[in-house]
């Protein structure tokens, strides 16, 4: 559900955090676009959210197959990071992995990308790989929204 608030106060600020925590909650997630100019939210889409919505869908489906449970936030992570680092040694895809630098030491690490930094293609490719992976395990991933759009026109 797209929702466009007005926070002028501390109060209209809690009851923006109130509805956000809510939705947290319930879903699991909330995307949130803010702007001092003004704006509805229809007029603000990141690229790939529904994509990235799909993600997260899948790697709490993937966490819930895989811990026989509910996932905690920490499994929920751990999943994230898993099928991140499981996808790179199968693919050796780039864009999955970024060298952060300790700023005392100089030291450095590889460490994995953020899916926000994702291009459309790239989370496509994450998606597949996914649904392939999870699949030679026995759980269906279920295409939806825009991924079965850009699947659908990669393939014409």
């Amino acid at each position: 559900m797209v929702t466009t608030t007005i926070v002028t106060d501390e109060k209209s600020l809690k009851s923006c955090s109130d509805s956000i925590k809510n939705i947290v909650k319930k879903e699991g997630m909330c995307s949130v676009a803010f702007s001092s100019q003004g704006m509805k939210c229809e007029d603000f889409v990141l690229r790939g959210l529904p994509q990235n919505s799909l993600f997260h869908i899948w790697v709490r489906e993937g966490a819930e197959f895989t811990f026989k449970k509910e996932p905690t936030d920490i499994e929920l992570e751990s999943m994230k990071r898993y099928i991140k680092q499981k996808c790179y040694t199968e693919t050796k895809q780039k864009f999955l992995i970024h060298k952060l630098l300790n700023p005392e030491n100089n030291q450095s690490k590889i460490d994995f990308t953020s899916t926000t930094k994702w291009l459309k293609g790239e989370m496509t490719f994450v998606l597949d790989w996914m649904q392939r992976f999870f699949g030679e395990q026995g759980l269906v991933l279920e295409a939806k929204g825009e991924f079965v759009e850009l699947t659908e026109s990669q393939n014409k």
